[in-house]
């Protein structure tokens, strides 16, 4: 039973090898806020096409890819200065947004991940719920907006 298991490890680790490990970052979950409470977003790009979107609460929002992948590691940020004849100094300020989880898929294997869906692939009782709070929903015009644009990847 060992030998098996040792064997088997041993064919999946010379597949790995061989096999591309080019991967491409396909979602940032952001904490922005401090240590004693903050707020989670997330930027994801659903499709393998090169647009993200912004995932807060009940608003999407379509995103580009720097905000999505370079704008997330905190720290500080200077803001040139737009008034010259005032003062020389470019204006600091210490950012508050941090990715701590990504996500990301091999190269090889994002065919087979991020594909497109149909309505056949969702659950019959999830398809007529999102239809009905489209459908009725009018308090909230960037639920409505959000809730049309995940009906629109089906």
């Amino acid at each position: 039973m060992m030998e098996k298991a040792q064997a088997l490890m041993a064919a999946n680790m010379v597949g790995a090898r061989t096999e591309s490990r080019e991967c491409q970052c396909q979602s940032v979950l952001v904490h922005s806020g401090g240590v004693h409470g903050g707020h989670y977003y997330a930027f994801i790009r659903p499709t393998l096409s090169d647009q993200w979107y912004k995932f807060d609460d009940e608003r999407v929002t379509k995103e580009d890819v720097k905000r999505a992948l370079e704008e997330q590691y905190g720290g500080e940020e200077e803001l040139p200065q737009t008034n010259p004849g005032l003062n020389n100094t470019p204006f600091k300020f210490t950012k508050y947004s941090n990715a701590y989880m990504l996500v990301y898929v091999r190269e090889s294997d994002k065919d087979k991940i991020i594909c497109n869906v149909d309505e056949k692939d969702i659950a019959e009782h999830l398809r007529l719920l999102i239809y009905h709070v489209i459908l009725i929903s009018n308090r909230s015009h960037s639920c409505l907006l959000g809730l049309t644009f995940i009906w629109s990847l089906f």
